[in-house]
């Protein structure tokens, strides 16, 4: 057996043990060599005076007793000893520094009353050298510990995962928010998400995420939400926890989190797709009382099937103004969207004003991106002014719904900006002209239009 490293050390070289005048080995107890009279308990550190050299072992011994904590042993009873196979008589044996016949001589330091009332001899042992006997045996001889404690894990505990801290939840919305590059809609709404499945589970970490937290999370959740929204909430979560993983974060523990999240469901919708596409009488109200930048936006929107927030991100550099044709990115699914403009849709658009070196074509005087919630603020305002109930949705219910009506299925998706799989969006980048057909059908079913905005 490898001996125990002395840790009673000076300058990190084991200390010699003090030898006393009358032959006996102090362990632990230093003499300075040049201040006479002064002594040092290695163990604490503490100094302390004393011309006597017994009276300086006997403080020693009782500082030392003060100082080691001691954990209390049974040695056996009258009629039953411990055996050469307890783990007790291998550390006393072996390690702790008591006499190894201790078992034999039965030379206990006190006794103690057993569960039964019967008398059992026990011996004080310093703990500190207890552990450090044991972290040696677990070092060399980690089978052996194992079979002596009944831990069978102990044995191949090299082989053991350090566990690393939980992840909180706030640090996975915090991670999505700074580093993601989402838009701004869509961070706010994991945010929005992870607070909520905060507030609803009192989970801080990843790993408080259990199953039933999470079964009853969801339930609370399908019973206060419709299952759009629902599922909405749901996605957020698991792709704050995904993109946690794309980012470097513990992946052992989001993809454990990950999985323990499929329970997380909404259950399937009974709601059905109701388009409401504005009438052309309608929409030519809202024209005829547009001012030049309304007029533009109204335009595009029905020329390229867009909704207000696509509105808000349109930049000129997407624009071929000679021409006619738009190739860009759809923002809310980042799918290519292709558009052939009208002609009076690339009036509308240049008469816009440019607003400094802003690449949006609608900006806020200070040439900053349009807040979506403030446009869709002036929309229910000029709507209201011309009595026109449709919501700003409606203009793309009634571009999709036009180009449906006259064209094949996939031509109105591209022209909707659907998602396709393979290469088609790479395809369609380079012909536009592929939406023709249905940017021609829009037109006829809406033009004429108003040819001058109201003053």
């Amino acid at each position: 057996m490898t001996s125990l490293p002395n840790t009673l050390t000076r300058r990190g070289r084991p200390t010699k043990p003090y030898r006393t005048s009358w032959g006996e080995e102090i362990h632990g107890l230093y003499k300075s060599l040049t201040r006479p009279g002064q002594w040092r308990v290695i163990a604490t550190g503490e100094r302390f005076t004393s011309h006597d050299e017994k009276v300086a072992v006997h403080l020693f011994r009782q500082k030392m007793k003060d100082h080691e904590n001691t954990v209390t042993f049974p040695l056996g009873t009258p009629t039953k000893q411990v055996t050469g196979d307890d783990i007790l008589a291998e550390m006393a044996g072996e390690a702790i520094g008591l006499d190894p016949a201790f078992i034999a001589k039965r030379e206990a330091t006190d006794t103690i009353e057993g569960p039964n009332g019967e008398e059992i001899y026990v011996q004080k042992i310093n703990e500190a050298k207890m552990w450090a006997w044991f972290r040696e045996q677990l070092l060399t001889r980690p089978e052996y510990i194992a079979k002596l404690t009944g831990l069978p894990e102990l044995a191949g505990w090299r082989y053991m995962p350090i566990p690393k801290a939980a992840i909180k939840l706030q640090t996975l919305a915090d991670t999505y928010d700074a580093h993601s590059p989402s838009n701004w809609r869509t961070k706010g709404q994991v945010k929005a998400a992870m607070k909520r499945l905060q507030k609803l589970t009192g989970a801080e970490t990843v790993n408080d995420l259990d199953t039933q937290t999470l079964i009853d999370f969801r339930q609370k959740v399908n019973a206060a939400l419709e299952p759009t929204g629902a599922s909405q909430i749901f996605s957020k979560i698991k792709a704050a926890l995904a993109f946690g993983i794309k980012y470097g974060l513990d992946s052992a523990q989001l993809s454990a989190a990950l999985t323990r999240l499929k329970t997380l469901y909404a259950p399937p919708s009974t709601s059905t797709a109701k388009p409401q596409p504005i009438s052309p009488a309608d929409f030519n109200k809202l024209l005829d009382a547009s001012n030049t930048e309304w007029r533009a936006i109204l335009l595009l929107s029905l020329n390229m099937a867009l909704y207000l927030e696509d509105v808000c991100t349109l930049r000129w550099e997407d624009f071929d103004l000679q021409a006619g044709t738009y190739t860009g990115k759809r923002n809310k699914t980042s799918v290519i969207r292709v558009g052939i403009l009208w002609p009076e849709t690339m009036e509308a658009m240049k008469a816009l004003p440019r607003k400094g070196k802003s690449p949006l074509l609608f900006t806020s005087q200070t040439g900053l991106r349009f807040n979506t919630s403030s446009k869709y603020d002036t929309y229910a305002s000029l709507r209201k002014q011309v009595s026109v109930e449709s919501p700003f949705s409606s203009i793309r219910d009634a571009a999709y719904t036009a180009a449906a009506a006259s064209c094949d299925e996939k031509t109105a998706k591209l022209f909707a900006a659907h998602r396709f799989g393979g290469l088609m969006d790479s395809y369609v980048q380079r012909k536009p002209a592929l939406v023709k057909p249905a940017s021609d059908a829009v037109h006829a079913a809406y033009a004429p239009f108003p040819k001058e905005p109201s003053a």
